[in-house]
């Protein structure tokens, strides 16, 4: 998170004058990025609240055939966490695949970008429910026009 100095200001009591010389602050960089629209889907920022959503994905011994991690027998509540705080990810930029139209998710999907930029890594699941609609191909494209509108020169899946 990145400290504001106006905020500072506002909770901590610093004058004008201490802001203006307030030159340097610690400073993590979360990976971010806006939400992708497509023809079917928006492609948004992970939240705490897709956690269990993105379980039933991930964890399902199926799909669990193209991922590094066994399906797991149990989720424990450290998994649960750890999954929950997915959005404050340094390295990774997690996000969920919806349905314009009714807003209800369909997959998950994630970029990985170089440091400088010029090359990103993608990953995308769609749930099972939701296999043979074509999502999976919609949320690659938009991953990869984004990637490419903000420097991409390379894209891996």
């Amino acid at each position: 998170m990145v400290a504001d100095p106006r905020e500072m200001q506002e909770n901590q009591g610093f004058s004008e004058n201490r802001i203006d010389k307030f030159k340097f602050y610690e400073e993590v960089i979360i990976m971010r990025v806006e939400t992708i629209e497509t023809e079917r889907l928006y492609l948004r920022g992970f939240q705490k609240e897709d956690a269990i959503f993105a379980i039933s994905i991930w964890n399902d011994p199926e799909i669990g055939e193209y991922l590094p991690d066994e399906a797991m027998d149990e989720i424990d509540g450290a998994y649960l966490k750890e999954l929950e705080d997915l959005s404050e990810d340094d390295e990774c930029c997690y996000m969920i695949a919806e349905l314009k139209d009714v807003r209800e998710r369909v997959g998950t999907c994630s970029f990985i970008p170089s440091e400088d930029g010029k090359n990103y890594d993608i990953a995308y699941f769609v749930h099972k429910k939701y296999w043979q609609n074509g999502y999976a191909g919609e949320m690659a494209k938009g991953m990869v026009d984004y990637a490419k509108k903000h420097g991409a020169k390379k894209v891996t899946a």
